[in-house]
């Protein structure tokens, strides 16, 4: 035997050669079997949800991903709870700086009075003057347990807790110190 005859399956092998009755059967439909039917066209199949979002799966359940992210937020928290503190002390002289413009609060002849500089004078502008006032000392603490939490495995406060009780005193107390404080007295 040949090589090409060896690597055809047997059932090739056994199959007679066709000959001009074979093309009549199927120009009449009595051998429907034989005859070949037009390809249909696969279509690819679609990937599911899950499939779709794997690889940003497994680059989230990285381990080193986790302590990156937990440092950072560890950081951050850190860094936000010098900025208003330090805003608390600050903020008369720095406010018309960081009320102004952009380009002239970077600029090199600028100076603020933030323990942390422009960026913590900015930053504690935002989330205490023009967003959540004193309770923003929230979203440091809510870094900060998070931030333990990824990078030493350690639960120091439940986190969902953590979330929930944290932005209801967020909001409870926005509001409420914004109708004590506020000029209509």
């Amino acid at each position: 035997m040949s090589e090409q005859e060896e690597e055809m399956p047997v059932n090739k092998l056994r199959e007679k050669p066709k000959t001009d009755g074979d093309a009549s059967q199927k120009e009449s439909g009595k051998d429907s079997a034989e005859a070949k039917e037009p390809k249909k066209k696969r279509r690819s199949r679609r990937p599911t949800l899950a499939e779709r979002f794997e690889p940003l799966m497994n680059f989230l359940r990285n381990e080193q991903v986790h302590r990156i992210s937990g440092l950072f937020f560890i950081l951050a928290s850190v860094y936000m709870t010098v900025a208003f503190i330090s805003f608390l002390f600050t903020w008369q002289t720095d406010q018309d700086k960081v009320a102004g413009p952009w380009p002239a609060l970077f600029a090199s002849d600028t100076e603020v009075s933030n323990w942390l500089g422009k960026l913590g004078a900015v930053i504690s502008h935002v989330f205490i003057h023009q967003g959540f006032g004193i309770a923003s000392f929230v979203f440091a603490l809510v870094s900060f347990v998070l931030g333990v939490r990824l990078l030493i495995k350690t639960t120091l406060l439940p986190i969902g807790k953590t979330l929930a009780h944290g932005f209801f005193a967020l909001l409870f107390f926005s509001v409420a110190f914004g109708y004590i404080f506020s000029d209509r007295w």
